[in-house]
């Protein structure tokens, strides 16, 4: 009896502060949306095809459909979270995205140092001076 009451337990939708987090109704109700984005596109495209000219409203760039498609999912899941969530979800992103700058960051840095190194190693040995390396209408520039 009591494995059939836990079995009850997980299969009701988790409701939080009113949002329901019901995996197979979010799963739906994108599809529904991507469908729904997908025949109004179809429209407009049609539309426009009909009337000959060039919509200037209607632009199928990647970059706003991408920004369009970031404002619809905010709105919908992230404006419904309580205080709590934002500054976690806001935390967890400036943490993983100041790892990924500095990490380019010091890559960068110890490239060019390495390059630097080498340049000069190069320099000094003689392999590669001035008069080897460096073209003649270039030479003025290595003064600046």
């Amino acid at each position: 009896a009591d494995n059939a009451e836990e079995e009850s337990h997980y299969d009701e939708p988790a409701v939080v502060d009113g949002v329901d987090f019901d995996e197979d109704d979010l799963v739906n109700e994108v599809l529904e949306d991507f469908d729904n984005s997908q025949n109004e596109n179809n429209f407009k495209q049609e539309e426009a095809e009909e009337d000959g000219v060039c919509d200037a409203a209607y632009d199928n760039t990647p970059m706003k459909q991408l920004r369009a498609n970031i404002n619809t999912l905010t709105k919908r899941y992230y404006d419904p979270l309580p205080r709590n969530g934002k500054v976690a979800i806001g935390t967890s992103l400036g943490f993983i995205a100041s790892r990924i700058t500095l990490g380019v960051a010091n890559r960068i840095f110890r490239l060019t140092g390495a390059i630097w190194v080498l340049s000069e190693m190069m320099y000094t040995s003689g392999f590669c001076d001035e008069a080897q390396c460096v073209p003649e209408e270039a030479r003025p520039w290595i003064g600046i």
